[in-house]
């Protein structure tokens, strides 16, 4: 199989990206024009099988309403890489960052129903609902499927601290009570999971300290005291030392990342999985959706390079989940955190 470079694909002009936007947001019912481009592919997917279904535009935006370099931009690109090759159509990655992933939200969904345009968004969609930062939810949209799981984020201290449990870091907490900074950024899913460390027994205050990156730029230099960042973002700080990795925050143990165990698994109630979902505009045809899924359910499911890819980077193992079966799973998610509605509202 042809070896791709998936870093690449990150290098994606402010140019390029504000013509895909202006490109893409066009007036709901308002086709885009250029060549019809068409899905040959005869799979099972979420809704059944979807046959051959001609797409009615020249390229699938894919919004992704983070900002380019952490993991849900990387899996909004892996997507678009091996979607461009499993159907035979162009799909492009349109990074839309801002409060916390709702700005991008709500770009897609007020977006053209014409299958042009396509929300892959996170988990973080569940808690810009429940904060207020968007007025809707996945019932206005067309669900597509669930394309990937993040391991876990992994709680993480300056080595500086010295903590190296969790237990450890909360006995910290109240030997010192106000002293520890917990860094957050609000309405994503690092809100949910700070909430619930505070809900454990660590005494922080809570600090927006925005995105993936600027987190790790935080505890590097002592603004913060714990973050909350996806594994293959710190790992090689983690490795360097400067890092001490708690516990990570999925349901369960991660497979790939074996040096490390969940916080639930540890007797703590710090858990939020990490869902990565693909949804189109309302009224979008569904036949489309669907063909989206059953080309990612090949992709997951067969494709050892975007196994790999996904390893390498996240420590990510594929998953996939359809239609009724993913939405579902964020519903279920979205359970587990509503005790906090009104603290994603107030901090």
């Amino acid at each position: 199989m042809r070896k791709v470079n998936w870093k690449k694909s990150l290098l994606v002009t402010a140019a390029v990206i504000v013509t895909a936007v202006l490109g893409g947001c066009q007036s709901q019912g308002t086709s885009q024009t250029g060549e019809t481009a068409k899905n040959t592919e005869k799979s099972q997917g979420s809704g059944g099988e979807t046959g051959s279904v001609e797409w009615p535009t020249k390229t699938l935006q894919l919004i992704c309403p983070f900002a380019a370099g952490g993991d849900s931009d990387a899996n909004a690109r892996w997507a678009a890489q091996y979607l461009t090759e499993e159907m035979g159509v162009d799909v492009v990655v349109v990074n839309m960052d801002g409060n916390g992933g709702a700005v991008g939200a709500r770009a897609a969904r007020d977006a053209a129903n014409d299958g042009g345009t396509a929300l892959i968004s996170s988990s973080a969609f569940i808690t810009n609902e429940l904060s207020g930062a968007i007025d809707f939810g996945l019932a206005d949209f067309e669900f597509s499927c669930i394309v990937a799981e993040n391991p876990g984020n992994i709680v993480c201290v300056n080595k500086d601290l010295g903590v190296t449990d969790f237990q450890g870091l909360i006995d910290y907490s109240k030997e010192n009570p106000g002293k520890l900074k917990l860094a957050y950024n609000t309405g994503a899913t690092t809100h949910a999971i700070a909430l619930q460390i505070i809900d454990a027994g660590v005494d922080a205050t809570l600090v927006d300290a925005g995105a993936s990156s600027d987190r790790i730029a935080a505890l590097l230099g002592g603004h913060v005291d714990i973050i909350i960042n996806s594994y293959g973002s710190v790992k090689d700080y983690l490795a360097s030392g400067d890092f001490i990795g708690l516990g990570l925050t999925g349901t369960t143990n991660a497979e790939n990342i074996p040096d490390y165990t969940c916080l639930k698994e540890q007797g703590f109630n710090v858990a939020f999985p990490t869902y990565f979902f693909i949804a189109f505009p309302k009224g979008t045809d569904p036949a489309l959706a669907e063909t989206v899924a059953a080309s990612m359910k090949n992709i997951v499911e067969n494709n050892e390079e975007y196994a790999a890819a996904i390893k390498e980077a996240y420590m990510q193992s594929p998953v996939f989940y359809g239609g009724e079966e993913g939405r579902k799973l964020l519903d279920e998610s979205k359970e587990t955190i509503v005790q906090y509605t009104s603290q994603f509202q107030i901090q």
